[in-house]
């Protein structure tokens, strides 16, 4: 259709409100579709391997609950697997987010350094350094846990010359081709993937 095209050809140009016009035309009514009926729509379009453990659609989170669209109260006994520590949408966060969001979303690190990345990491290369009797300490800033693991593998690989991981059953690092190969617990992670 044209609007395939016209996205496809302008894919560098499309603004975000040239985008969401072309996508609700290209999927007309799904503002309108009830919440249940994506989620049954939706069980063929997400990607195998996530695993999700209830057919529980979140719409809010709020401190250490959830809520769903059904209304269902849900206490979050996972934080967002440790990533809401200090609950869901906590008001200082928020603000912290959205003061940050108004002077720049994003540095590639690979072009240039940003001044909240530098002081959080002399921040804690120096609460690292007084764990460790002052031995050299360097940070490492990545966008998952899987890629986490995947740096502290190359890094123990080069300061020791092995190659051989040691997991653990029970243990999860991630859903990469390297970190799912190294969950024993999870095989729905790895199912198909050829790991």
């Amino acid at each position: 259709s044209a609007p395939k095209r016209v996205l496809a050809a302008n894919a560098a140009r499309v603004t975000t409100c040239q985008f969401l016009r072309v996508r609700s035309h290209l999927f007309p009514g799904a503002a309108k579709r009830s919440i249940s009926t994506l989620l049954a729509d939706s069980k063929d379009k997400l990607c195998s391997g996530l695993g999700t453990m209830t057919d529980h659609v979140i719409v809010k989170g709020e401190g250490s609950y959830l809520y769903t669209d059904e209304g269902k109260q849900l206490l979050d006994f996972t934080t967002g697997i440790a990533v809401c520590n200090t609950g869901h949408c906590h008001p200082a966060v928020v603000k912290a987010i959205q003061e940050q969001a108004a002077k720049v979303l994003h540095v590639q690190c690979a072009i240039a350094q940003h001044d909240v990345g530098l002081k959080l990491a002399n921040s804690l290369v120096n609460i690292t350094k007084e764990l460790f009797d002052n031995q050299p300490t360097r940070v490492f800033f990545w966008n998952s846990g899987a890629e986490a693991v995947e740096a502290a593998v190359k890094v123990a690989r080069k300061a020791t010359g092995r190659s051989n991981i040691v997991t653990f059953t029970g243990g999860y690092h991630g859903r990469t081709i390297l970190t799912q190969g190294m969950n024993k617990n999870k095989t729905v992670y790895a199912a198909g993937f050829g790991s």
